[in-house]
């Protein structure tokens, strides 16, 4: 019997390795928490007495429309915590009483730690403490252990076993169907955040008045008052079309029957602008349905054809010319907001702000926005380690020629990244932040490290293979 014929069961020792680390992840969100919930770090010093008193009056907000974005974030923030710190105690066990109470205790201490913050926030006066904001978390804190056991469990249980020796293509083929699974619900959450929900036929009117729907393809270049926003109009339908490319492929890979391929790849895209009609801030445009049909089935062909597409990898020349396709995509997204240049009065106050401490920046603006822009820069440079260790790769040698190669390229994204946060400062509404340029060193190790993986994978299935066959 070959290696390929056995079940993959993960290891203890692989289970051990992700509870340990699901526990640092709990930890560091925790932390993240508290750091996040107190910035712009404005203490005033306040009578202990006098602020209990005021936090057992803590007021229900009545939030309208527009903030309602930020008490759905409130509770996406505080569900990371329990989702990891459930992992942390259950992966890979079995269920008992023990372990249910110890989760039970993770949620209570969540919610404790929630009311907390919004006590500690009354020493932070530009935070804002409400009864919102303390249910939202709550909400968050239950909620988190329902997701890993829903999702986390049996994702993570895919992807050890795809690491372990076994029947790796039934493995494959079951991976991959989890991850369009999980795909797709990542899509659905997206269209539904900030969260926004209309509640109104009034609030419906002003979302319709906004111009946030439009039903004729295209409207939205036709209508575009400048050439400036043509171009972001056009950047933003090759956005939403490279968001549908993953479906595509994942469709393929889990080599489900070709109607269901055809139906999926029809049915999403509609379903996510549906998704988005009730939700205020976000739009709904027949143009993102369609370029998101040309995405999924552009992902597809990808998929079909990609032992012919990766063929090209080989060639030193094609990897330098994704690298650089990378790059400036990330500068055209950073230095493309900009439109003028800073006065003298403006650049003495930016350079003064430019080494505040780390996301302090982010807090003048919606959680949801302050959210999603640090999103795309770890995807952004996430990319370009990925698309850097595939350069590198031409150039292996030895394991210490490696290393020295991977840490001289850290080192130059550290110094890219700086220099891009440095420009800014004399780009009008341009925000520069020397403590993003941490986000993006650990954002590019990270693609580092996943495609030093996937590539060590690889190799040893490719390996195992031969050894088959000999």
């Amino acid at each position: 019997m070959s290696k390929f014929e056995t079940k993959s069961i993960p290891t203890r020792d692989a289970y051990k390795l992700s509870r340990r680390g699901l526990a640092y992840a709990a930890a560091l969100s925790a932390m993240g928490l508290v750091y996040a919930s107190i910035i712009p770090l404005q203490y005033s010093n306040q009578v202990f007495a006098t602020a209990w008193k005021n936090f057992l009056n803590t007021p229900w907000l009545d939030l309208g429309v527009y903030k309602r974005a930020d008490w759905v974030a409130n509770a996406i923030v505080v569900l990371p915590i329990g989702f990891a710190g459930t992992g942390a105690i259950c992966f890979g066990k079995r269920a008992t009483l023990n372990q249910v109470f110890v989760v039970s205790c993770l949620i209570m201490s969540t919610a404790l730690l929630v009311a907390g913050i919004e006590f500690v926030q009354l020493w932070f006066p530009p935070r804002t403490v409400s009864l919102n904001d303390i249910a939202a978390g709550w909400f968050g804190a239950l909620t988190g252990p329902l997701l890993w056991l829903i999702l986390g469990a049996p994702i993570l249980d895919r992807l050890l076993a795809v690491k372990v020796e076994g029947d790796f293509a039934a493995t494959k083929q079951s991976f991959y169907t989890w991850l369009l699974a999980v795909y797709l619900i990542c899509l659905c959450l997206w269209s539904l955040l900030p969260g926004d929900l209309i509640l109104s036929r009034h609030e419906f009117l002003l979302k319709l008045e906004a111009g946030r729907i439009a039903l004729l393809p295209a409207s939205e270049i036709i209508s575009a008052p400048s050439g400036r926003d043509l171009i972001g109009q056009l950047l933003s339908m090759l956005a939403n079309m490279l968001k549908l490319i993953p479906l595509g492929i994942l469709t393929y890979l889990s080599k489900t029957e070709r109607n269901r391929d055809l139906w999926l790849i029809l049915c999403i895209p509609p379903l996510l602008e549906l998704l988005q009609l009730p939700i205020f801030s976000r739009h709904f445009t027949i143009t993102d349905v369609i370029t998101g049909w040309l995405g999924a089935c552009l992902g597809w062909y990808l998929a079909k054809h990609a032992k012919h597409l990766l063929a090209f990898n080989r060639f030193s020349s094609v990897r330098f010319s994704l690298l650089l396709m990378n790059l400036a995509v990330i500068a055209a997204s950073f230095l493309w907001g900009a439109q003028r240049l800073a006065t003298e009065e403006e650049l003495e106050v930016r350079c003064h702000e430019f080494f505040s401490m780390p996301f302090v920046r982010y807090y003048y603006g919606s959680e949801f926005s302050a959210g999603f822009n640090l999103l795309m820069k770890i995807l952004l440079f996430m990319g370009l380690g990925l698309s850097l260790s595939n350069f590198l790769n031409c150039y292996s040698k030895s394991s210490n020629h490696d290393r020295i190669l991977r840490f001289a390229a850290l080192v130059a994204i550290a110094a890219f990244g700086f220099t891009l946060e440095g420009l800014q400062l004399f780009l009008i509404p341009c925000v520069a932040d020397a403590s993003d340029t941490f986000v993006y060193l650990s954002s590019a190790a990270l693609g580092f490290l996943i495609w030093n993986r996937a590539n060590e994978a690889l190799q040893s299935r490719t390996d195992c293979m031969l050894d088959d066959r000999g």
